[in-house]
């Protein structure tokens, strides 16, 4: 990474999120809920961008999706049903191809539905505790696996999704994600176990790191570097969030049926 690079990243990252945790922590649910939906949206607006297809009622269909967790979670798949359903409809009339429907049906679901286990994970009790730990766990394992990747990378790993990559990098990510949870639990989740913290420690640090591929295999296959470039140094906002798409629902279902 270019050093001016870098430090765009880090004033990004330094602005947004001290910003981030106190919505967290806000009693008012409602500035994190508009704060999600605004990011989901932007995600989308980039990811459909990328495939020049069903813009804005991938958009309609995924801010619905994350208005449905808010306030109840109960019509989510409904919506999920009804967005399939509309999209074939519109095909059937204008004879699109079948390719449109997988993508949009892929996107609403790929980040509407996955992110919006956030506004979810909030509602949970201890939730926004269980929020802090998902952001320092994934996002510290997402910069430590890519910084350790530089200094320390000798053998790739994945070349044809990401050339990047590399194993150290890889391993030392995980490694990175389970200290990280140990540290969380003794500041702020005494109450969690500590059989549940290395779980969870070792879970997210997987699937941070297959988020990451997850999106660099979209970018490869539409040929771009970066989804888009609203923020500085970190490219669009699908690249900033890519792994949490991925750790936010297995954050949210490994909470809810085991702890």
């Amino acid at each position: 990474m270019q050093k001016s690079s870098f430090v765009k990243r880090a004033i990004t990252t330094g602005l947004f999120v001290p910003i981030l945790f106190y919505l967290v922590f806000l009693e008012n649910p409602l500035p994190f809920f508009l704060l999600i939906t605004i990011i989901i949206s932007l995600c989308l607006l980039e990811f459909y961008r990328l495939f020049k297809s069903s813009l804005y009622m991938g958009l309609f269909f995924g801010i619905l999706l994350s208005v449905s967790c808010y306030y109840t979670y109960t019509f989510t798949h409904l919506i999920l049903v009804l967005a399939i359903l509309t999209r074939f409809t519109k095909n059937l009339i204008k004879r699109d191809s079948l390719y449109d429907i997988l993508i949009f049906v892929f996107g609403i679901i790929y980040i509407g539905f996955m992110l919006s286990h956030l506004i979810l994970l909030r509602r949970l009790e201890n939730g926004q505790r269980f929020l802090l730990f998902l952001f320092l766990v994934t996002w510290m394992t997402d910069i430590f696996a890519y910084l350790i990747g530089i200094v320390c990378g000798r053998h790739k790993f994945i070349l044809s999704v990401s050339p990047n990559k590399s194993l150290e990098g890889t391993i030392g990510g995980g490694i990175i994600a389970i200290l990280t949870s140990i540290l969380v639990k003794s500041f702020f989740l005494q109450s969690l176990s500590l059989v549940h913290c290395l779980i969870l420690g070792s879970i997210l640090g997987i699937f941070t790191q297959l988020g990451d591929l997850a999106e660099s295999l979209i970018k490869r296959d539409v040929g771009v570097k970066d989804s888009g470039d609203l923020i500085p140094g970190h490219g669009g906002v699908l690249d900033v969030f890519d792994s949490l798409i991925f750790t936010s629902p297995i954050m949210y279902y490994y909470v809810t049926y085991f702890l």
